[in-house]
């Protein structure tokens, strides 16, 4: 904090790396073909039978 005079605190996120985009990219697609989503991560899972 002495040396940098500032609270160590950074409020950016950090770039998401290629694969993470292209499965970014991937998800934007099929929701805007109508894929099916869930309202929940259970309600996911359930779908799955897990």
């Amino acid at each position: 904090m002495v040396r940098e005079q500032r609270i160590p605190l950074t409020l950016s996120y950090p770039k998401p790396n290629a694969e993470s985009l292209a499965a970014i990219q991937e998800a934007d697609k099929l929701i805007s073909k109508g894929a099916k989503g869930y309202s929940s991560a259970k309600t996911m899972f359930d779908s799955m039978d897990i």
